[in-house]
């Protein structure tokens, strides 16, 4: 019987998930050819983020904000798809997280929770929606809810490999887009 806890290769010695993460970066990428609809979403995605973290900070579990689990298990799922990028977009997560819990938590009133929850999203979704106007196509998460949770990492990817990092993922991602194309 096969080791389960190693992830199986394809005859290039790419694991199935790295496979499965590149072509669904490529379809991310696929929606999102536009600059101005790039740009739109390096402030709506942190937006809508920032308000999941945020609204998740009122209600406990076991004696802790829903904040910490929901940060742990996206952490986790960004982070097994690609450590770097993962872990940059969870370091970059982890002060909303504190500052929900610590500040946002015991200090508004229900009422301004919501408030803020509610415009949080609203104008990180209203950014979407404009860039996506501006792309002539409909977001991503309409045909794969599976994209909404890879729009953080697809922002630091962006970053990642125009700063001359993961190359290689980049020229997959390239490769993949092409074949869709």
């Amino acid at each position: 019987m096969p080791n389960m806890r190693h992830s199986k290769t394809n005859a290039g010695g790419a694991s199935m998930f790295t496979e499965l993460y590149t072509r669904q970066l490529a379809g991310y990428a696929s929606y999102h050819t536009d600059m101005r609809n790039e740009l739109t979403h390096f402030i709506g995605i942190p937006l809508i983020v920032v308000g999941v973290l945020f609204v998740a900070s009122w209600p406990k579990l076991f004696g802790l904000p829903l904040s910490v689990f929901v940060f742990v298990g996206f952490a986790a799922l960004w982070i097994s798809m690609d450590w770097l990028i993962g872990g940059l977009v969870a370091l970059l997560a982890l002060p909303f997280l504190w500052l929900g819990v610590t500040w946002y938590d015991p200090q508004i009133s229900v009422t301004w929770k919501i408030i803020w929850a509610v415009g949080l999203q609203v104008v990180g979704w209203g950014f979407q929606l404009v860039g996506h106007h501006f792309e002539g196509k409909r977001p991503a998460l309409l045909d794969n809810l599976f994209q909404g949770m890879l729009g953080p990492t697809f922002l630091v990817y962006e970053v990642v490999h125009r700063l001359g990092l993961k190359q290689e993922l980049k020229q997959n991602v390239d490769a993949e887009l092409q074949r869709l194309a």
